[in-house]
């Protein structure tokens, strides 16, 4: 058993991100090899006053590369308090993100910050919140496989009797993003009709659904022209990239 008392020491979930503490632990063996060549160098040049021709060239050999490792460590030390610097912002950002929703500003779903996003569609509406935040919460960690960290979780979109508005589901880790996102294929299996994509702008999502619904067309035989950015298939405006569907009158 151990006890981190900083965790910024610790190592991370995703192999992007880098452990400061193996950082510190090189400059330390790095800085006490200099020393000790120091220490080797000065005793040296005062055991020997006249040193032989091939001694002294041996001396200047040894005070240029400590020359080379002085310049070497005063580097790393800049990059390693560049990398704190780094750190403690990230640090900083993350505990913003775990603020209370009724304290923290909802941005506009074109200016979200969706590094670590998803979205999950399928779990129905409740007035309870904590009823579907743990139906979220079950799904997710099915897909998973373990516990995962979450900062935060809301619905976008106005309600509506009768529909089901998708969830942004804000993860603590990017890399459990990852691994949601490449294993959500397992919700076939799942008990309730849920399913998960990543969180993207809603012009992506748009473009995304006219190409589906182009493609779907032309592949069943249909006649499809595109004008304006407005999908028509068999004569009826059937999309819009700038509204989303006409034809049915639903929001993109």
């Amino acid at each position: 058993m151990f006890v981190a008392s900083n965790f910024g020491y610790m190592p991370k979930y995703g192999p992007e991100e880098t452990n400061v503490g193996a950082v510190v632990d090189r400059q330390v063996q790095l800085e006490s090899a200099v020393d000790n060549l120091r220490v080797s160098v000065d005793q040296l040049s005062s055991t020997q006053s006249c040193p032989p021709v091939h001694d002294a060239s041996m001396i200047a050999s040894m005070q240029e590369m400590l020359q080379k490792l002085d310049s070497l460590s005063t580097t790393i030390s800049t990059q390693l308090h560049q990398l704190n610097d780094t750190c403690q912002q990230l640090s900083a950002r993350d505990q913003l993100g775990t603020r209370p929703v009724s304290e923290r500003h909802r941005q506009h779903d074109g200016e979200r910050d969706r590094h670590a996003n998803v979205v999950v569609f399928g779990v129905e509406e409740n007035r309870d919140v904590s009823v579907w935040r743990q139906k979220v919460l079950d799904a997710l960690t099915y897909v998973h496989g373990r516990g995962i960290d979450i900062n935060d979780m809301f619905r976008i979109g106005k309600f509506v009797a009768g529909k089901i508005r998708p969830i942004v589901v804000k993860l603590r880790s990017v890399w459990d993003r990852r691994l949601i996102l490449s294993s959500c294929y397992k919700l076939k299996n799942y008990h309730e009709r849920v399913f998960v994509v990543p969180d993207e702008p809603l012009e992506v999502r748009r473009k995304r659904m006219f190409d589906r619904l182009r493609k779907r067309a032309e592949h069943d035989g249909r006649q499809v022209t595109v004008l304006n950015d407005v999908l028509t298939v068999d004569g009826t405006d059937v999309f819009s990239l700038q509204h989303g569907y006409i034809a049915q009158n639903r929001n993109g």
